[in-house]
């Protein structure tokens, strides 16, 4: 269930400003956000968000982040104000089409084995040097292997890489835009257009193979049966509807962070200043 690596470069928070849109909400749609872990996974995105916010007032700021950024790193990312968003523009990517056949595969043994392994192992990645030995593994990995294989059946299916990189994209240049409009940075759109496109090659790289450490490391307890039938659901209309859905859920949701985030480098950065 896993969709997003998004190794953006730079990594942020946000004030989240949610729209006055009712929520798809009760019945399937409920029991699908429930088996599919959201909730937790945000509570995970949370925990990294935080983490990252430190290295990147060091990569932007005059002097080492104080009481101030931490405390607006704690505001910004709030679960409660992400798990909204996500539900919200996950809910209207969706849309109303039935979810009854999902519901039943991630609420079956196989279903809740997966949406566990997934997000433990995402917990585990908190921790550089488990992401680092995962990197490592998969990059020695060979095709014999047969497991190499069908997670790259799986990331293929499922346009992983291609996803990611334009949300990473996407997410960096709404951080320009929000420096732009703080006051930060003197760039046309146009330039930065040209300069996140020029990140391109380098994202490509690194979210391959993160998402191959990942996922290998993930789908290890999984029998190679069981990834088959996993990916064999990917490629379902259901499935690629649910995986289009979580990109747009996640990049909406990014997107504001990415962009609030950059108001608030612009706004830290002019009180250094005086």
């Amino acid at each position: 269930m896993i969709r997003t690596a998004h190794r953006a470069v730079a990594l942020g928070l946000a004030v989240l400003l949610l729209a006055a849109a009712p929520l798809r909400a009760g019945g399937d749609f409920d029991r699908l956000w429930s088996a599919l872990g959201l909730g937790d996974l945000i509570g995970v995105m949370q925990d990294e968000g935080l983490g990252q916010t430190e290295a990147l007032a060091y990569d932007y700021l005059s002097f080492p982040p104080g009481e101030a950024w931490a405390a607006l790193s704690r505001r910004i990312y709030d679960r409660d104000r992400m798990e909204q968003a996500m539900r919200l523009s996950f809910a209207e990517a969706l849309g109303e089409a039935p979810v009854d056949d999902l519901v039943d595969f991630f609420e079956s043994p196989l279903g809740r084995r997966i949406v566990t392994a997934e997000l433990e192992m995402r917990k585990e990645f908190l921790d550089p040097a488990v992401e680092e030995e995962a990197r490592r593994r998969a990059a020695t990995a060979t095709p014999d292997t047969g497991r190499i294989g069908l997670i790259d059946d799986y990331i293929a299916v499922n346009d992983l890489i291609e996803f990611n990189v334009m949300g990473a994209l996407n997410s960096n240049y709404h951080f320009y835009l929000g420096m732009a409009e703080g006051g930060a940075l003197e760039m046309t759109e146009e330039d930065m257009v040209t300069h996140v496109w020029s990140q391109e090659e380098m994202t490509r790289a690194d979210t391959s193979n993160w998402l191959r450490a990942f996922l290998l490391a993930a789908y290890d307890p999984l029998s190679d049966e069981e990834l088959r039938e996993y990916i064999k659901l990917s490629g379902t209309d259901e499935g690629q509807r649910l995986n289009r859905a979580l990109f747009l859920g996640f990049e909406r949701m990014y997107d504001d962070i990415y962009h609030a985030l950059g108001l608030a480098v612009a706004d830290q950065m002019d009180t250094q200043e005086l």
